[in-house]
């Protein structure tokens, strides 16, 4: 999996890649966060060995509530899915909550915040609604689940984009987050 640093401007960004955490909101009674997502990877093997955000597979996670939390930092490669070139060219983000077995698809607030930060990433790297992919249609992966509907999902930030709605870049993220 692509996790090599780039230098500032090397990465050409040019798509964004929509993944789930695919656990609850709360495991082992904490809230599955940035931190807990950087952890899990670390475990896994996904991160950079780095011990803080830069383990997390993913740039952005976006918690039920909308809160948006900073992960790996945009310089370097995220680790999202089993494609180099995805990788390597993409903004992945992580929308926490199982939407292939947890019976129930993000919420309203994390559906706002992706389109958001979906838009904003639109303006700043120049794509487009076209360019938003899910995990498994870039590998082989359920991820992020049927509940999560992408097409409806590109719908809405093309008719946003052609609205002349503009999003937040970078993401306005959580103090303290990973």
């Amino acid at each position: 999996r692509g996790t090599v640093a780039a230098a500032a401007g090397d990465r050409v960004i040019d798509r964004l890649t929509v993944h789930h955490t695919a656990t609850p909101a709360v495991a082992g009674g904490r809230e599955v966060d940035a931190a807990f997502v950087a952890e899990s990877h670390r475990r896994r093997g996904l991160g950079l060995g780095t011990g803080d955000a830069r383990d997390c597979a993913y740039h952005f996670v976006i918690l039920p509530d909308g809160r948006v939390q900073a992960g790996r930092p945009l310089e370097y490669w995220g680790s999202g899915t089993r494609s180099g070139e995805d990788n390597l060219h993409s903004v992945g983000v992580a929308l926490v909550g199982d939407f292939v077995r947890g019976g129930r698809g993000p919420t309203p607030a994390q559906m706002d915040a992706l389109e958001s930060l979906a838009l904003g990433a639109f303006s700043e790297y120049g794509f487009d609604a076209r360019s938003v992919r899910g995990h498994r249609e870039v590998s082989a992966s359920a991820c992020p689940g049927a509940l999560l509907d992408l097409d409806a999902l590109r719908m809405s930030l093309a008719a946003a984009s052609t609205a002349g709605r503009r999003g937040h870049w970078p993401a306005p993220t959580e103090e303290g987050s990973a």
